[in-house]
């Protein structure tokens, strides 16, 4: 529930940015989002080292959710790219 809270704030933090053209959001959110990956990951390595199979899946999806968001904010930074 908590993932789902912080995927809901990344997204209307991500169409704020993208209405106001708000290159230094858009800059925060990735910054945002490489340090969530940064932290699921090691996550993930505590998982796998401890055998939680299925707490690791779940890390995967949410891993799999910042790499796709991440491209989200990609998309929209190269709109405004001078």
């Amino acid at each position: 529930a908590d993932f789902l809270m912080e995927q809901m704030e990344w997204r209307e933090g991500l169409e704020e940015a993208d209405r106001a053209g708000d290159t230094c959001g858009l800059n925060r959110l990735d910054l945002q989002i490489g340090q969530q990956r940064a932290g699921k990951l090691a996550e993930l390595e505590r998982m796998f080292a401890a055998g939680d199979l299925a707490a690791a899946a779940q890390q995967v999806r949410k891993l799999m959710f910042l790499e796709r968001f991440s491209d989200d904010v990609d998309e929209v930074r190269e709109r405004y790219a001078v």
